[in-house]
């Protein structure tokens, strides 16, 4: 695919696939534990070797039982590395997401549509991993208010991939249109 990438368009910043596919790997590695929280269960981070025996950050869940806090309290473990966490590692995958977008509406060769298709199914996945995790902290406005402002975020990537896909069938429709009256 990258052959198909003009030299104008890579001196204009925009990325490869391959280079935005580690990141993609890493976020889905990083993130993929969220999708199963339920309500009660707290994050936390840990480092932990992947398959290529490579070490990679992960979040870990703690179950909701009755030694729980124990736990998070040995692993030092609280609200305010929940909302750091959060904070960080949402913002680095959000300029991600907006890097995708750019090279997505930019792209003529459909060599991003699969970034998009990844990260909008796991989106779909995450969403209601972070809703269980705001219902966890139903006294805490900082971590529910960060949770609204990832998801409400997460949302606005949807709507403006479906944009530029309405755009570029538009596009489509047109050049077709043209095509034909010239023939």
């Amino acid at each position: 695919m990258f052959a198909l990438m003009s030299l104008k368009d890579i001196a204009h910043g925009y990325e490869t696939p391959t280079s935005l596919k580690n990141e993609c790997r890493k976020y889905s590695f990083l993130f993929e534990n969220l999708v199963n929280l339920k309500v009660g269960d707290k994050i936390g981070k840990d480092t932990i070797k992947n398959d290529d025996g490579k070490d990679m950050v992960k979040y870990t869940i703690y179950e909701s039982w009755i030694f729980q806090k124990l736990v998070r309290f040995y692993y030092r473990e609280d609200r305010n590395n929940t909302i750091n966490y959060l904070d960080e590692d949402f913002n680095d995958y959000t300029n991600y997401l907006d890097r995708i977008l750019q090279n997505y509406k930019n792209d003529k060769h459909r060599a991003y549509d699969s970034f998009v298709n990844k990260n909008t199914e796991f989106i779909n996945k995450l969403i209601p991993g972070l809703y269980n995790l705001k219902k966890t902290y139903p006294d805490s406005t900082e971590i529910t208010t960060k949770i609204d402002s990832i998801i409400l975020t997460l949302f606005d990537f949807k709507s403006k991939v479906l944009e530029i896909r309405d755009s570029k069938k538009k596009n489509i429709a047109t050049m077709t249109k043209f095509a034909s009256l010239c023939i």
